[in-house]
């Protein structure tokens, strides 16, 4: 009964409203993907570096070629389905859906198995126009390849001129290195709801005089503005009862004692600037020029 009322569509329904019912999946289905090649498109364009453009473009005809083995299934199996339906077989229907399904899974999973497997080779194969002594995949997200990178690092360096005493730990001041320590917490905290649209900067750090420090430790006292660009990403910092700043202070005051070697009290506040980064004038202000 379920099986005639759809091929119903086929044999009764009006041409007009056969085509509505039968098209408007598809454009549905083609308007997301206009909606994701504009995102995408958008975030790529952002890129100012030729060596992520480079990546951008060359992971496209891998995947335009996944594709078209995918399509080979789909549209294939959608062709034998339509002239089956035409002839009122039903039972070749449904094995023509589902042999087209089944053979579009195996096909993805094949292809990732081999990419997996494969890797080196087709990275090797993609930036042949380099001449690369070694290639190495690396995952930021699990550290997956850092050991042998680093290995591979150190067996190439050479040994270079002594800029800085062997004591030096960096040569920025040390309110760099504290807003770095917010921003470093900031970024780990929230890296999947704010982008790194984020700065920071410390705008007071003096130490207390020694008479009203108790227990005889030292005392610094450091004040620091988080810039972020949207009011929505301003609460996502702060957080509900200002729960997610307390954290982020908290374990960057603890980096600073650990670095300062003194006490820390450290109070942050979170302000919206927004297009900050696009502004030459913001960036001279907050000291990225």
């Amino acid at each position: 009964m379920q099986d005639a009322r759809k091929t119903s569509l086929f044999e009764t329904m009006p041409i007009p409203r056969a085509v509505l019912a039968l098209s408007v999946p598809t454009v549905l289905s083609s308007l997301v993907m206009v909606l994701y090649n504009l995102a995408d498109t958008y975030f790529v364009g952002m890129l100012d570096n030729p060596v992520q453009n480079s990546a951008v473009t060359l992971a496209a005809p891998v995947l335009l070629a996944f594709n078209a083995v995918n399509n080979l299934f789909g549209v294939g199996s959608s062709s034998m389905m339509s002239r089956a339906l035409g002839a009122g077989d039903l039972d070749t229907v449904r094995r023509s859906s589902a042999f087209g399904f089944y053979c579009a899974l195996i096909c993805g999973a094949l292809f990732s198995l081999l990419a997996t497997v494969l890797r080196a080779p087709l990275l090797a194969a993609l930036g042949a126009a380099y001449d690369f002594s070694h290639i190495v995949p690396i995952s930021a997200l699990t550290g997956e390849g850092v050991e042998e990178l680093l290995s591979i690092l150190l067996e190439s360096a050479q040994e270079g001129v002594h800029f800085f005493p062997d004591d030096a730990l960096t040569d920025q001041p040390e309110r760099v290195i504290c807003a770095e320590l917010i921003r470093e917490k900031l970024l780990t905290h929230l890296r999947e709801e704010v982008p790194h649209g984020v700065a920071v900067v410390v705008e007071e750090m003096k130490d207390r005089p020694a008479e009203s420090c108790r227990d005889g430790g030292p005392i610094t006292d450091i004040s620091a503005m988080i810039y972020c660009e949207r009011d929505g990403h301003k609460g996502m910092i702060i957080g509900k009862g200002g729960q997610m700043l307390k954290a982020i202070a908290s374990e960057a005051r603890q980096d600073m004692e650990s670095f300062l070697g003194v006490r820390v009290n450290l109070q942050c506040r979170v302000k919206t600037r927004e297009a900050w980064k696009s502004s030459e004038f913001q960036l001279r202000n907050l000291g990225f020029r």
